[in-house]
């Protein structure tokens, strides 16, 4: 709920006016650690446990990951509908994980439009990227990322009903979810490359 009377930060230092802006951005961060944390279950299922914690929390990129996660998958999973699957929502974690660290890894510029945040973020080639975030562009990215969190959720139900021992079978696996549609990619509205 809003509250009109807490005007943290404010008056130690100021961040933005754009209240509903640092909402989604939270929103976004706060999603993504759950996609991330499915991860974990889907590698402990394909490595086991120990590996899986080993893998998934040392300080690895996500691309490091998400190989280790395709490498266990393929090794291990029988059905080729669900390594389908599974491809796919690694994909799509790759966009995502790739648009929230444009997010929550760029520092705010200050313009005079009042509708979009306007952020900068240095690549490691030195080049500039200039970004000016509609509102709904970044409420689009926190449900871009809960959309492939629900379908990683779908998709180990089934998983889960499919290898459960035989004395614990229910009646009927829960279906496999549909492929995920491919989230879109943030991009700069200005690239400034190094000198």
């Amino acid at each position: 709920m809003f509250d009109s009377e807490d005007t943290w930060p404010q008056p130690k230092y100021y961040i933005t006016d754009q209240v509903k802006h640092v909402h989604a951005l939270g929103a976004v961060s706060l999603t993504y650690n759950l996609f991330e944390d499915r991860w974990i279950t889907i590698l402990a299922h394909y490595a086991g446990g120990e590996t899986a914690r080993f893998l998934l929390t040392g300080k690895i990129s996500d691309e490091a990951r998400m190989r280790f996660v395709r490498h266990y998958v393929e090794l291990n999973e029988p059905d080729q509908v669900v390594r389908e699957l599974l491809e796919n929502a690694i994909n799509c974690f790759s966009i995502c994980s790739e648009n929230r660290n444009i997010l929550m890894h760029s520092s705010q510029f200050f313009t005079r439009r009042l509708d979009r945040l306007s952020l900068v973020k240095l690549t490691k080639s030195g080049a500039v990227h200039k970004f000016h975030f509609h509102l709904n562009e970044i409420r689009g990215v926190a449900d871009d990322i809960m959309e492939g969190y629900f379908r990683i959720v779908e998709i180990l139900d089934f998983i889960e009903d499919r290898d459960a021992p035989r004395h614990m079978m229910i009646p009927a696996p829960r279906p496999l979810p549909n492929t995920l549609l491919s989230p879109r990619k943030l991009s700069p509205a200005e690239i400034l490359e190094a000198p």
